[in-house]
């Protein structure tokens, strides 16, 4: 019996372990969209810009699985930073 039992906290251990692994590959693979709109030339300052261009990629039947699930992880982080962009990005769009 106290065999067993050290087998199954060995084995829970790996489990807790494998996730643990998985969920921060995912996090640290996040990069806020926030940033990547508000530093790219190529597109215009815009309200929620990063969290359109998430949502684009994520809509986009062309776009790989992973890098979708990604962006899905990453989705909330990116609503938070066009959030605290707003005093910044809003007065730009309104100007235009």
């Amino acid at each position: 019996m106290n065999k067993t039992l050290a087998s199954l906290r060995k084995h829970g251990v790996r489990i807790v372990a494998t996730v643990a692994l998985i969920a921060t590959s995912l996090l640290a693979s996040t990069g806020c969209m926030t940033l990547d709109h508000i530093v790219d030339p190529e597109q215009p300052l815009a309200m929620y810009g990063g969290t359109t261009s998430s949502y684009d990629y994520i809509d986009d039947p062309g776009s790989p699985f992973f890098g979708s699930l990604i962006r899905i992880v990453d989705l909330p982080v990116t609503l938070v930073g066009d959030t605290v962009m707003l005093p910044i990005s809003a007065p730009v769009e309104m100007l235009r």
